[in-house]
């Protein structure tokens, strides 16, 4: 046996053994391996955005990333720091392009990508350090400043099969029928599940979002928790009050607020954001339920039919609230604190 640094290495003929200080690893996934699996995750909806809506939607693609590389790359450089892509600016390239509409002019996604980059991401430190998702916030300022445009809509190519348009008269989008008090067919439906209807660049297609964040959950990249709780409390909002009278939701009303607007999108892309979410489980199940009431509560009563932008701003700013009140149990503390109980009882 020889000691070499901090590590003792068992040596014998046949077995050669480093032993190092716990905790042990197996595999710890870096910050790029995360980044780049999201980007495969989103890979078939860009595609299915592509496809449906046609050539169009490409060059968002291409300012939005490029312009958020290019900002990643001039900060660093600004800084006088040794530049390392991560994937990071990539993956808030792609989500701010599908959170767009496909009709604004095109320097929209270059200034959107400025605001993700350099204000909501580098002023706050970096990657890990920012209080906003970047994809969103980025959505958000614009929404602001140019509501008009920022609330169209794109919809999908004549040549796409399968497509149902919602209203042939004023171009509604399933979420602009349920806040008009209209109910979704099983066509409706069917055309919000693939994709063929109006809405934004990247949000429409529910299934094309879903096999993506199937193999985020098989890669453990993400968590089921807050998915699950934001799209359950939109599903129980929407069958309390989304319908004629209290608990008067049909399944039409229900579906359509999950498959609608950026309920999948948001829920398995960017409400899980490791830097903008809490990281305890219980935390985690609020957080999600809290990005849920207040989507529905923007839905419901908000001047526009989707809520989920300003909706995870809100609930981004609580995160540091969650991180310090909901707290997971230290291993053991329960145990001592019977074990004082039963000192104090004698």
């Amino acid at each position: 046996m020889t000691e070499n640094n901090d590590k003792t290495v068992v040596e014998d003929a046949r077995l050669r053994i480093p032993v190092a200080a716990s905790p042990h690893l197996r595999d710890k996934p870096s910050d790029v391996s995360i980044m780049r699996d999201v980007v495969l995750a989103l890979l078939p909806a860009i595609a299915g955005s592509i496809y449906i809506f046609g050539t169009r939607v490409i060059p968002y693609y291409l300012i939005s990333v490029g312009m958020s590389i290019l900002c990643d790359w001039l900060w660093q450089r600004a800084k006088d720091r040794h530049y390392r892509f991560d994937y990071s600016p990539l993956v808030t390239g792609l989500l701010l392009a599908m959170s767009l509409p496909g009709n604004v002019p095109l320097w929209f996604a270059a200034a959107g990508a400025v605001l993700a980059i350099i204000i909501a991401k580098e002023c706050f430190g970096g990657i890990g350090r920012n209080i906003f998702n970047p994809a969103i916030f980025g959505r958000g300022v614009l929404r602001i400043i140019f509501v008009a445009q920022m609330t169209r809509n794109i919809w999908p190519r004549a040549e796409v099969p399968y497509q149902v348009t919602a209203d042939v008269v004023t171009g509604a989008t399933p979420l602009e029928l349920l806040k008009s008090g209209m109910d979704l067919d099983s066509g409706q439906l069917l055309a919000s599940f693939l994709g063929v209807t109006g809405g934004k660049i990247g949000e429409t297609s529910a299934l094309l979002l879903l096999v993506g964040a199937a193999y985020l959950l098989c890669r453990r990249v993400i968590r089921f928790r807050i998915p699950v709780a934001m799209l359950g409390v939109i599903a129980i909002m929407a069958f309390l009050f989304g319908g004629r009278g209290f608990a008067g939701g049909s399944l039409g009303v229900v579906a359509g607020h999950l498959l609608g607007g950026a309920s999948i999108l948001g829920a398995f892309y960017m409400a899980t954001d490791y830097s903008t979410s809490p990281s305890a489980p219980r935390a985690q199940w609020l957080y999600g339920a809290g990005v849920g009431l207040v989507t529905m509560l923007f839905r419901f009563y908000g001047d526009y039919p989707e809520g989920f932008t300003f909706a995870l701003l809100i609930m981004n700013l609580t995160v540091p609230l969650f991180d310090r009140y909901v707290l997971p149990r230290v291993v053991g503390t329960e145990v001592k604190a019977e074990q004082e109980k039963e000192k104090a009882a004698r």
